[in-house]
């Protein structure tokens, strides 16, 4: 059985790798509101990369916040959910500069493998829910 922490990650208790140094192929099961996601990523130091149709999706995962980030050709997404949350978009084709969004944060779990999170951006409340599996 395989444990994997956010900090290290220990095979079968054998050989320990500092996060920095990992890299893994991931399966990715992302849900947000009734949208539904099965895909393949990467997880390297905290963070899961993959693509959900034309748009990269980033999520950085600490002890007690969230980093998501969402680009493709025509803007860009950052959204941190911690104590102090915040969100920044920025349209690329349009020359208006960075947008600063209200986002709270509802509910955040984090635990090995699983992310839920639960949040209002602007007027819009999304809910989120991620679990990955490390396959290579």
């Amino acid at each position: 059985m395989e444990i994997i922490t956010l900090d290290k990650i220990k095979i079968y208790g054998i050989i320990t790798f500092e996060m920095s140094d990992f890299m893994a192929k991931c399966r990715i099961d992302y849900k947000i509101n009734n949208e539904h996601f099965k895909t393949i990523g990467i997880f390297k130091s905290n963070r899961l990369t993959f693509m959900e149709n034309d748009i990269k999706f980033s999520i950085t995962i600490n002890d007690n916040s969230l980093e998501l980030r969402r680009e493709n050709d025509e803007y860009k997404l950052k959204i941190i959910l911690a104590d102090k949350s915040s969100c920044i978009y920025e349209l690329k084709n349009i020359n208006v500069g960075k947008l600063n969004i209200e986002v709270l944060k509802k509910s955040l779990e984090i635990k090995n493998n699983y992310i839920k999170a639960k949040y209002k951006l602007d007027d819009a409340l999304f809910d989120l829910e991620l679990t990955y599996e490390v396959i290579e």
